[in-house]
This record gives C-alpha cells, structure tokens and sequence, in this order.
C-alpha cells in the first residue's frame, strides 16, 4: 500500500484535514447527534450527553527529537511530522 503514491495521496485527503474543517465537521457531528430524538433518547439511557462546544485547552509545541541512527542522527521537519525520507538511506 505505501509504495501505491496515488493510494497514499488519496488517503492522506481523508486523514490529515486542516483544523478548520476538522472543526466544522465535529461540530456538524454534535449538532446531529444533539437534534435527533432517537440519539437524544438512546443517550438518555446512559445518561450522557454532548456538549454544544469542544473542549478549548492551551497547549505548547515541543521541539522536535533528534532520531539517532547507527550512523548518523536527524531532526526531521515538524510540519510534516515524517522521517521516513531522512531514516530510508541509513545503513543498518
């Protein structure tokens, strides 16, 4: 599967969602499963429920680690949070 390019792209479409959307589609979640009497009823049993708003929490960005090979070390690009490129030429 990882060596089929188009596959991998078309999966990555589906997976790595920028946060605005990712929000959105959460919220539209919420917002049906709040509205809909047969999941408010099936809830009600287990006595839960959803809120109307994601949890809103302060984090940090940590620095990324250093990824020791047995000949070399890397930092790789946090943005892309991939070392596959840097870890594919080592020796082993």
């Amino acid at each position: 599967m990882r060596n089929d390019f188009n596959l991998m792209k078309e999966l990555a479409s589906y997976t790595h969602i920028e946060p605005t959307p990712r929000y959105q589609s959460l919220m539209d979640m919420v917002n049906t499963i709040n509205t809909s009497p047969r999941c408010r009823q099936y809830m009600s049993k287990w006595n839960l429920r959803l809120d109307d708003n994601l949890v809103d929490l302060e984090g940090r960005t940590l620095e990324p680690e250093t990824i020791n090979y047995s000949d070399r070390s890397v930092r790789y690009k946090q943005q892309e949070a991939d070392w596959s490129r840097d870890g594919g030429s080592c020796i082993y």
